[in-house]
């Protein structure tokens, strides 16, 4: 599960996430990425909801530092579901 940093449903994702993985406590940097229990967790930093489109009254700047986390985070799951669930 990925939920950006700045989303309002980010809490609510980790909990979820955590629930189904039967994790009580975050521990260390487990608050922005974990694997457990064939569940992962990643919680890209500094981009919000929407970040993986190109968001319309946004900056050219701001499309591209969200374009290289979208590219960044599409290569980890499919990293992950090559060498993971999927192998």
């Amino acid at each position: 599960m990925v939920a950006p940093q700045h989303d309002l449903l980010t809490r609510e994702s980790r909990n979820f996430i955590m629930h189904l993985a039967g994790i009580e406590n975050l521990a260390g940097d487990e608050e922005f990425s974990f694997e457990r229990e064939g569940y992962r967790w990643r919680l890209p930093i500094d981009v919000g909801h929407g970040f993986t489109h190109a968001a319309l009254g946004t900056t050219e700047q701001q499309r591209i530092s969200d374009q290289a986390q979208s590219e960044k985070v599409y290569l980890e799951i499919q990293d992950w579901l090559e060498t993971g669930p999927l192998a």
